[in-house]
């Protein structure tokens, strides 16, 4: 990190005095070169700034750095830094000289597990300077050893630290000094000013046009990159950011610190218009509100919310953007036919028309279950006795084609209910429900909340009534005014809450220094993420929290208190929700296989043994059954005719014995 920072001592050692003897000078270029013409396609992000060296002061003695300067993590960076200040506070004279100046700082990959940066810097009027390389080699004549070469017809300075042996590469493209630790960057910089890329980019230019200019710097994503970036860092199963590098283009930000202690970064974003994906979709289906935060608890660790106009104006803009791709379009409609043709449903009416302007997904730090962190969607109905009476329906339907038995529980007020279809969500609506199995729900006003463990509905409910939600939070409510009302998106991390979820998102590496610096991290308690629609881009907002390490630490006492230990003494009400099986009737457990033109379903004990497996046709079980022991005997045995029992039914003890015959024709008893 270190050979990273002290750069910035050698470019002002380069630049002031460059700039002091133009004083003698009134050299100009015969044209200038815009500074992003030089920085190369692969950039994974862009800081621009005019001002480098007053952003860099108002930085320094901000509340955040003199926290971070305190961490052993940061010392190193520090320690350069801090030589850069000394520098800057002691030739305050230099520094008038130099004034403002455009500089750019990218990062780009170059090794599959590490990055580097690329510095270009605005020399405007010094840069036909003649005797340049003779300044340059006074500057560095102690302790450096300097040498040229030619790249592409444009000369590259070489300057090796004769003590750390790292070589500090340069190139003088007309007006712009280009810099970096690695050779291969300023060289594509080089390539680069003869066929820009990304400075010509019509998406990049829609978002760079519209930014601010007058904060202290802008940021510039280019998300083509930005999944190999977070590699480094992320185990990144779900592929998340290799989505994002699919659906987003481009975003511009301009990034300033406020007096309350916070990072604000406001910009625009653009998207692939090549990609078929929701980020499409809702950018022709207007903005929802935020509501759902009123049922979102206290302890939640990561909300995203989905905003528009209305659920089925989505659905269609949704369904509208599929069409253009003809296989993915097809295989997304038979799966809706299935299901409606399975169950007897109408979607649309049964569950679309329902839903109003948002849904939510919700991950919490444990409370009841007392282990794995809980997990929720949270869909905002029109009408909350509207959508009971449609799900209602749905379940009626489901019972009528599957032998489960349940029955809902009564908690806390509010009625807990299990809809048995395993994968709908993720079958209807995509891969972000994918997480959404065979749900639990309730009805808490107009909210609809889902989840694959009841007692993590129960631990909601505990919250709502006791009034523990983001909704009531004196300290969210003021982070929340940074935002609009309406919006697309909206996601927000509650640092204290996600901190040991992080563990299972990055890789032991990154995990071990992150558990070192706990402290330091959580100090950025609130990290919030808005993008609304704004003609074809979305306009974005971005902001993060600082908080002093007291506060953080009173905050994780009262999340604390929120929190119910797991009752064993509860497991019969869990139960009561789950199958059923009674002395005088036979109850296979619903299966759901994820492919529905599969041939056969299987489900394995933790053991690797067998547990069930059974011929499908069309996604029904059709054909032999058999459910096995744990230990490999046979406990179960029959056959399937289109989804019912059909024929003789065998019941086994574990020794093979058989305890028990049965006898069915279309699903029923004789």
């Amino acid at each position: 990190m270190k050979k990273k920072i002290t750069i910035w001592t050698v470019v002002l050692l380069i630049i002031g005095s460059i700039v002091y003897l133009s004083i003698y000078f009134f050299l100009s270029p015969s044209h200038n070169l815009q500074g992003i013409y030089l920085v190369p396609q692969d950039a994974i992000y862009i800081i621009e700034t005019d001002e480098p060296v007053e952003s860099w002061l108002t930085i320094r003695s901000s509340k955040i750095w003199t926290h971070l300067e305190g961490n052993q993590f940061f010392a190193t960076l520090t320690e350069s830094i801090n030589s850069l200040d000394t520098l800057i506070q002691e030739n305050k004279m230099l520094i008038s000289i130099l004034g403002s100046r455009e500089v750019y700082i990218s990062a780009h990959m170059t090794k599959s597990n590490d990055y580097d940066f690329l510095y270009v810097v605005d020399l405007q009027r010094v840069s036909k300077l003649s005797p340049l390389k003779t300044y340059i080699e006074s500057l560095t004549s102690e302790g450096f050893k300097t040498t040229f070469r030619k790249y592409e017809e444009q000369e590259i300075i070489e300057l090796l630290d004769l003590e750390t042996r790292e070589t500090l590469y340069m190139s003088f493209l007309n007006n712009q000094l280009v810099i970096s630790y690695t050779h291969t960057l300023v060289e594509a910089s080089i390539r680069e000013m003869n066929a820009p890329i990304i400075g010509r980019d019509l998406q990049f230019l829609d978002v760079s046009k519209k930014v601010d200019y007058s904060d202290m710097f802008r940021l510039y994503i280019n998300y083509n990159y930005l999944d190999d970036y977070l590699s480094i860092y992320s185990e990144d199963e779900e592929n998340y950011g290799k989505y994002l590098s699919d659906v987003l283009r481009y975003s511009a930000l301009s990034v300033e610190t406020t007096d309350d202690d916070k990072i604000s970064m406001e910009g625009f974003t653009s998207i692939n218009n090549n990609e078929n994906s929701y980020v499409k979709a809702l950018l022709e289906s207007g903005k929802g509100s935020l509501d759902i935060l009123n049922v979102a608890p206290l302890r939640t660790g990561f909300y995203l919310g989905i905003g528009f106009n209305n659920f089925r104006g989505f659905i269609e803009n949704f369904e509208n953007v599929y069409k253009k791709e003809e296989a993915d379009y097809n295989e997304y409609m038979q799966n809706m036919d299935r299901v409606e043709r399975f169950l007897d449903i109408d979607l649309q009416k049964n569950f679309f028309d329902w839903i109003d302007d948002e849904l939510a997904f919700i991950q919490t730090q444990p409370g009841k279950l007392g282990k794995d962190n809980e997990f929720l969607v949270v869909l905002k109905a029109k009408d909350g006795d509207d959508a009971t009476k449609n799900l209602d329906f749905i379940s009626e339907q489901i019972r009528k084609k599957t032998p489960v038995k349940f029955r809902q529980l009564d908690y806390g007020g509010y009625q807990i209910k299990y809809l048995s279809v395993k994968g709908l969500f993720k079958l209807i609506l995509g891969k972000l429900f994918s997480k959404l199995e065979k749900p639990y729900y309730t009805v808490i006003d107009k909210y609809v909340i889902f989840s694959n463990h009841p007692q993590t509905i129960k631990s909601i409910i505990d919250d709502y009534n006791a009034k523990n939600t983001l909704s009531n939070s004196e300290n969210f409510n003021k982070f929340l005014k940074n935002f609009d009302s309406k919006s697309n998106v909206f996601a927000y991390v509650q640092t204290p809450v996600m901190f040991e979820n992080l563990k299972g998102m990055v890789n032991p590496e990154t995990w071990t220094d992150i558990r070192k610096n706990k402290d330091y991290i959580n100090c950025f308690s609130d990290l919030g993420f808005q993008i609304s629609n704004d003609g074809d881009l979305f306009s974005s907002k971005f902001f993060v929290q600082f908080q002093d390490l007291s506060e953080v630490k009173a905050l994780e006492e009262e999340l604390a208190a929120t929190v119910k230990p797991f009752d064993i003494n509860e497991l019969d009400s869990i139960m009561q929700l789950t199958l059923l099986e009674k002395d005088d009737e036979l109850v296979i457990e619903e299966i759901s296989p994820d492919d529905l033109d599969a041939k056969k379903y299987q489900e394995y004990f933790d053991n690797g043994n067998l547990k069930v497996e059974v011929a499908l046709k069309n996604g029904l079980k059709n054909g032999t059954y058999r459910e096995y022991f744990e230990k490999g005997s046979i406990k179960i045995k029959g056959k399937y005719k289109n989804d019912v029992m059909d024929g003789i039914w065998k019941i086994y003890d574990e020794k093979g014995n058989v305890m028990e015959r049965k006898r069915y024709r279309n699903g029923k008893e004789l």
